[in-house]
């Protein structure tokens, strides 16, 4: 290279633009985020042994329900247990099953070939937030299935999981109202400490909506929100009183004579739905020391009409207590 070329080389202008960016690497078409083991598959063979027992637990979306069945021939008698988040209060739940539990899971087992399940061990890592499940049967010539996934499930999951939730409905069924019952039973006890109700009219009607507590720590312990009032017990429109009151002002005790009244302990654990499309949804949580009463649902428990009147009238009577001491306290000072 001759000394001109070499002094051209140094003094060459550099292309001018913006930084050139990698191109990225595309997505696998064929690649659904699923990672893991798929098990056996096809050609696995079934046993004809008797199930010794079966355990199956369904882990929820954020937020939804997570619960969980176990079934077990061995023990005398044989057991069938449930336990679910939506019933934390009773935890898990046993029952002495009848033979058409034993029948009906061999069933599920030969139908769907589960038997190519042995060894699922799948998640999908595409999924932030979804549903998980693991399950595995045992049987008498010391054969198993066990499987597991998150977001990832086997062929004829979704029949699998609609099949044993309808076979083992009956008891649940049973156990979450005996559960009920003894709860009933026991009531409650001591003084209320948190109130929580609404009612939500779907044909255009008023919705209202009520928080309470004594709980301390709370900046706002006395929340009231309704929309479309009539007039009748709140101002027409729209109204919204949120304020930090005594435990005293809250007036817990008349709250209590409706309880006792109406003997709403009777509404514990209600949930039920109506088939008129326009029926009034309303939910109701009261805390006592000992015992609480939840119900929700737009089917309606007794004394339901008279309950919601009183609850109206309390609420309103509150609102103009606290708002007449808050006058009071402005003129004095």
């Amino acid at each position: 290279m001759s000394l001109f070329d070499k002094i051209k080389s140094v003094f060459k202008k550099k292309k001018t633009g913006p930084p050139q960016t990698p191109e990225a690497p595309q997505p696998d078409p064929d690649d659904f985020g699923d990672r893991g083991s798929p098990g056996a598959g096809e050609g696995a063979v079934p046993t004809d042994a008797k199930l010794k027992s079966f355990r199956f637990s369904y882990d929820g979306t954020i937020g939804g329900d997570s619960y969980w069945y176990r079934f077990n021939a061995e023990e005398e008698p044989a057991v069938f247990a449930y336990e679910s988040m939506l019933y934390p209060d009773y935890g898990e739940m046993k029952t002495e099953p009848g033979p058409e539990l034993l029948e009906g899971l061999t069933a599920i087992y030969r139908e769907l070939k589960l038997c190519e399940w042995n060894g699922f061990d799948m998640v999908n890592i595409y999924v932030c937030d979804g549903s998980g499940f693991s399950t595995s049967m045992y049987f008498e010539d010391g054969s198993s299935m066990r499987a597991n996934g998150s977001n990832s499930f086997p062929p004829r999951y979704r029949e699998f999981k609609q099949r044993i939730d309808e076979l083992f409905k009956p008891y649940v069924e049973k156990m979450i109202e005996e559960k009920r019952l003894e709860a009933v039973k026991k009531g409650v006890n001591g003084q209320i400490d948190s109130f929580l109700c609404s009612f939500y009219s779907r044909s255009g009607g008023a919705r209202y909506g009520f928080l309470m507590h004594t709980k301390p720590g709370a900046r706002t312990n006395f929340e009231v929100t309704v929309e479309y009032s009539d007039g009748k017990y709140f101002p027409e429109g729209k109204f919204v009183y949120h304020r930090t009151v005594s435990d005293e002002q809250l007036r817990f005790e008349r709250l209590d004579e409706i309880v006792r009244k109406y003997d709403m302990c009777e509404w514990m654990g209600f949930d039920r739905h109506s088939e008129e499309k326009d029926a009034e949804w309303f939910q109701l949580s009261i805390s006592y020391e000992e015992g609480h009463i939840d119900a929700m649902g737009t089917a309606h428990p007794e004394h339901y009409e008279e309950v919601r009147e009183e609850i109206l009238s309390y609420m309103s009577e509150l609102v103009k207590e606290i708002q007449a001491a808050e006058s009071e306290q402005a003129t004095e000072a």
